[in-house]
């Protein structure tokens, strides 16, 4: 049975996270949420029992400082679309540790003066599998980093846990607008991101003039991804982004 839970406002005065933990099918449709700096986070887990859906999450207006939503370890299953994010950090799978993350969709979003838009992060020091995940048809208005794989996020100094997170199957398609940065797909040379597609992307950054010297920001950065595919994109990425490390 199918658990549709409707707002007509939600305002979080300090959030850190707003989640669902342990749902078997959800349905979360229009509610304009506005924060101050926290983030929503739906870690949304299999339970017992026989598949019953996607878990969906739609027609949303998300104005943070934070992940405007972010999928977490664990999570599978998951179709998000039609939300409509400002001001935030992208919509995101992780940061990724232990748990394996896997399909997973944002469609059919907009995302304007936000830090990133769609977006993966792993964690060094974890252990996990991100795969079968799809950013459809996303608009992009004065954003900072365009499209972006991160491996290696937030990890200082040694990293004695695990072997890292890898991605496999992860598509970037009809991505356009505008963006300081095209993007970075930066996966660990130790455990290499497979199966990587963008296509269709054009992410013009004619808007904010790059100082003298700063050239390179304007193109993409690439590493530890194999096979990856590319069709359509502008700008057009580099050699080290097309080739296998």
């Amino acid at each position: 049975r199918k658990h549709t839970h409707t707002h007509t406002s939600l305002s979080l005065s300090r959030p850190l996270y707003l989640s669902l933990v342990h749902v078997r099918q959800s349905g979360i449709t229009p509610s304009p949420i506005t924060s101050c700096c926290g983030s929503l986070s739906w870690p949304i887990l299999p339970v017992p029992g026989p598949p019953v859906g996607m878990h969906q999450i739609r027609d949303m207006d998300i104005h943070n400082g934070d992940d405007c939503i972010t999928i977490k370890s664990g999570s599978r299953d998951v179709l998000i679309e039609r939300v409509r994010c400002q001001s935030s950090h992208g919509i995101t799978i992780g940061s990724v540790w232990y748990d394996d993350v896997r399909n997973v969709t944002y469609r059919n979003c907009t995302l304007t003066n936000c830090l990133n838009g769609p977006r993966i992060k792993g964690r060094r020091q974890g252990n996990a599998t991100v795969a079968d995940i799809l950013f459809d048809n996303i608009r992009l208005e004065a954003v900072g980093n365009g499209v972006q794989i991160d491996m290696d996020y937030e990890t200082p100094g040694t990293h004695p846990m695990g072997s890292g997170v890898t991605a496999t199957n992860v598509t970037f398609m009809n991505v356009r607008g505008t963006a300081k940065t095209p993007g970075q797909l930066q996966c660990l040379t130790s455990r290499p991101c497979a199966g990587v597609r963008v296509s269709n992307v054009d992410l013009s950054t004619a808007a904010d003039p790059a100082p003298v010297g700063a050239a390179s920001e304007r193109s993409w950065v690439c590493s530890g991804l194999t096979a990856p595919q590319w069709t359509a994109v502008e700008p057009v990425p580099p050699s080290q982004c097309t080739q296998s490390p």
